[in-house]
């Protein structure tokens, strides 16, 4: 009984020996660190810890205790920058030979964001303390979470920052716009909103100064007599979206396209005249046009102006289709000849803007009219044109002719039903173009008449070839 107890007697002071001696290293391995000795530390951590896997675990567990409580003691402000900058270049070296903190790879940023977030918060307080209150802003917002000494604090200086430089722009930039100078008003809001972010109260300033901007802008154009600008600003704003225009702007708008559109449609009238220049009216609107491009406002109400103008340029009567054409009447065409769409001068004819008597080339004794009508085309003008002009005239091929008698040329032409032109007629003493104008303003149906032809012997028994001896050229509808 005696040897047993001897034995757990000895077990005991052996195991605590043993646990005296492995502190007795690690303190003195701990002692060196914390003294920055990091050769005296790696020499007795490779003489006499090395190689324990117990005191090798608990050395690394000592070294991430102390790391951990420097760290603490730096962000709270309990240790220097100096001072934890040499704790960790000491436990730097010593992870460089035994790899045993790993986190001191990303602690190494950490740190020095921490001593940057230290330096922007002394920087805030010194500029909130002299009044630069963007810049105290600026430096404020830099102070991280992890530096738990000046977080908190930074948050609140922040804040009251804030309050107190918007309060400043406000005032500042108000008394500029009040002073005529709201180009800096709104230089101090944008500024303040580089730093500031979005703001209610600089939005709506903002929108106040340049409500008053444009509606002075307006109001400026439209003393000078510049309809077309105070149109211009107004539908800017409105498209732009940054402001509400006022009752104001649109009065001002208002008044100007109804001034602007009574001046082009005055202008036209005058051009136009009674002459019907079409062309001069055209040429205003067509300015007004471009200079309202701007708008669909105005060119939607330019746009009819032009076409209703247009319409009075002349057009071609043989541009509509006939409702009635005879047998013995033609409208000219690329295949009309030369002889026919040539005068006795040599002048020749838009062949496509002819109409006279039906010219064959393969025709019998007794293919002729037999009355007025066989002869005639009639058009549908519905009152819409008030003049016809043209020209009547001998064509060239009747040089030819050898038989007049008192088979002459002629035309007549009537507006519903009652004549309106009739031709002297065109015979073997005709030389010269006869041109017309007629008045056919009411005029429903218009109906030509064109008759005379001479006959040409073609070769063959009982065939001959047909000609005209009277032709009507550049025949012109206008409104």
């Amino acid at each position: 009984m005696k040897r047993k107890y001897f034995s757990l007697v000895i077990s005991t002071v052996l195991l605590l020996a043993l646990l005296l001696c492995g502190c007795g290293r690690q303190d003195s391995f701990m002692s060196a660190v914390k003294k920055g000795d990091y050769q005296t530390a790696l020499d007795i951590y490779e003489r006499k810890i090395a190689g324990n896997s117990a005191d090798e675990m608990q050395a690394q567990q000592s070294l991430e205790d102390y790391l951990g409580s420097t760290w603490d003691a730096y962000v709270s402000g309990e240790l220097s920058f100096e001072r934890f900058r040499g704790v960790f270049r000491c436990l730097q070296q010593i992870n460089d030979r035994l790899w045993l903190l790993p986190e001191l790879y990303w602690m190494e940023s950490d740190y020095e964001a921490v001593e940057s977030s230290k330096a922007s918060f002394a920087s805030g307080t010194a500029s909130a303390e002299s009044g630069d209150y963007a810049s105290a802003i600026r430096a404020f917002s830099q102070v991280i979470p992890e530096d738990t000494e000046n977080y908190a604090g930074a948050v609140q200086a922040e804040e009251q920052a804030r309050k107190t430089y918007l309060a400043a722009v406000q005032r500042d930039a108000q008394a500029a716009a009040d002073s005529g100078d709201a180009a800096a008003a709104l230089i101090m809001i944008e500024n303040a909103q580089e730093v500031l972010g979005y703001s209610d109260e600089l939005q709506n300033l903002e929108a106040a100064i340049v409500t008053r901007m444009v509606l002075s802008s307006m109001e400026e154009a439209s003393g000078r007599g510049e309809l077309l600008d105070v149109i211009r600003i107004y539908e800017e704003t409105l498209n732009g979206g940054m402001i509400e225009v006022t009752a104001d702007m649109t009065r001002l708008a208002s008044e100007s396209k109804t001034a602007f559109i009574r001046t082009v449609t005055d202008e036209a009238a005058r051009a136009f005249g009674t002459g019907k220049d079409y062309e001069a009216a055209s040429a205003v609107i067509r300015n007004a046009l471009s200079a309202a491009s701007f708008s669909s406002e105005l060119l939607a109400e330019l746009e009819p102006m032009l076409a209703e103008y247009q319409s009075y340029a002349p057009v071609a009567l043989t541009s509509l289709e006939p409702v009635r054409k005879a047998t013995y009447i033609e409208v000219g065409s690329k295949y009309t000849s030369k002889n026919t769409s040539t005068d006795v001068a040599g002048t020749v004819y838009d062949s496509s803007n002819m109409i006279y008597p039906y010219e064959d080339g393969f025709s019998l004794r007794s293919d002729t009219p037999n009355t007025e009508d066989d002869s005639a085309i009639t058009f549908m003008l519905n009152y819409q044109y008030s003049t016809l002009s043209g020209t009547v005239f001998r064509p060239y091929g009747t040089l030819s002719c050898e038989d007049w008698g008192g088979n002459y040329g002629r035309v007549i032409i009537y507006g519903d039903g009652s004549v309106i032109y009739r031709s002297n007629d065109i015979t073997d003493s005709t030389w010269d173009p006869v041109p017309f104008t007629l008045d056919i303003s009411g005029v429903r149906e218009l109906k030509i008449v064109a008759v005379g032809r001479w006959v040409e012997n073609s070769g063959d028994i009982g065939i001959y070839e047909r000609h005209p001896k009277v032709c009507l050229a550049d025949l012109m509808l206008q409104k």
